[in-house]
């Protein structure tokens, strides 16, 4: 399992103690967060300023990626890793959200082709689907 300085590492970005311990709560959840549950998980640890500009500097690089979960709230989840600075694929990847726990989790496997007529163009794609977790469903 790759930690939060080897992800840095990998994306040469420097080692700061706000990427590390943000990754790492990435790293640790295998669900999507919000800036408020890293401010709780942090113990805020951080301002809520530092907090954005250090998300904003991991989506920008390819580290993280929105989650789109069918509500307002703005989510993020650990990008796979072939997403770099000049590519985002999300693309291949449902969103799942639990209608129990509210969690929301990047599930991969083969999605089928979606052919849209040849005038239209896909800029983003988001599959989300909704009902019971793994953990919620017993």
């Amino acid at each position: 399992m790759q930690t939060a300085i080897d992800l840095l590492r990998g994306h040469n970005l420097r080692k700061t103690p706000g990427r590390i311990d943000i990754l790492g709560e990435f790293i640790s959840c295998n669900y999507a967060l919000t800036h408020k549950d890293l401010e709780t998980n942090l113990g805020n640890k951080y301002d809520r300023v530092t907090l954005y500009r250090v998300m904003a500097g991991l989506e920008e690089c390819g580290l993280i990626h929105r989650v789109y979960d069918g509500d307002n709230t703005i989510k993020y989840a650990l990008c796979p890793p072939d997403c770099d600075t000049e590519h985002h694929h999300h693309h291949d990847h449902v969103h799942f959200v639990c209608t129990h726990c509210g969690k929301t989790y990047c599930l991969s496997f083969d999605l089928p082709d979606i052919k849209l007529p040849p005038q239209y163009q896909v800029n983003e794609l988001n599959i989300l689907a909704k009902g019971l977790c793994n953990d919620c469903h017993d």
